[in-house]
């Protein structure tokens, strides 16, 4: 699993754990969770057999919803466009 792949379902893992720990109303079907904790955010995640994550999370207070969208599009040093957080 690379970098980048790791990172975002890390990410999406700490939300879900997040979520249950706050004793969220959680649902499931085969493909997606969904859920919210009836106070600061919904949200709607899944991912497929390829290990790609499309999520949408949505927080009530400030009324700002954030996509994730991991493809496993690696940068590498080098590539046009990429750069380092270093």
């Amino acid at each position: 699993m690379d970098h980048i792949v790791f990172r975002t379902t890390f990410v999406l893992l700490v939300l879900l754990l997040t979520t249950s720990v706050l004793n969220a109303n959680i649902f499931q079907t085969k493909d997606w969770s969904w859920g919210s904790d009836n106070e600061r955010f919904l949200y709607a995640a899944t991912v497929n057999s390829d290990n790609q994550t499309f999520g949408q999370y949505c927080y009530l207070d400030s009324k700002v919803c954030v996509y994730l969208l991991n493809t496993g599009i690696v940068c590498r040093e080098g590539d046009v466009g990429a750069y380092s957080t270093n």
